[in-house]
């Protein structure tokens, strides 16, 4: 089993991680962290995409090029969820796909950044950031 996969089972079994289905645009996941943190990790997380930022919503594209002339496009948003205040939520949407020479969405690439994500965030709180 890949080293990744426990965490990912566990996220799906706990119900954080919704997987992609037909139809759906992005893998989504809700994380029980304020908005504002969830942005901050983020953006360590999307800073090899080169992405373009938009803070006021939330959000980080970009896309890529490759030698092959195959395009992707990386896409990130951030949602407050209804919740206590004493319990924030943020719901991300990602969405990972290659759109030259043919669509085709890289649903497992999504769930593995979640996966960092998460990580990478519990990491942030052990240390106090």
């Amino acid at each position: 089993m890949p080293r990744g996969a426990p965490a990912i089972l566990a996220a799906v079994a706990a119900g954080v991680l919704t997987a992609a289905g037909a139809g759906c645009t992005h893998t989504t996941a809700v994380l029980p962290y304020p908005r504002e943190q969830v942005w901050q990790a983020a953006l360590a997380e999307t800073v090899i995409w080169r992405p373009r930022i938009d803070e006021d919503d939330f959000t980080i594209a970009s896309r890529r090029i490759g030698l092959g002339e195959e395009e992707v496009e990386y896409e990130l948003k951030l949602r407050a969820e209804p919740s206590l205040p004493s319990r924030p939520k943020t719901r991300v949407y990602v969405r990972i796909r290659q759109t030259k020479p043919k669509t085709e969405r890289f649903v497992q690439e999504e769930k593995y950044f979640l996966m960092k994500l998460q990580a990478t965030l519990e990491q942030m709180g052990k240390t106090g950031m």
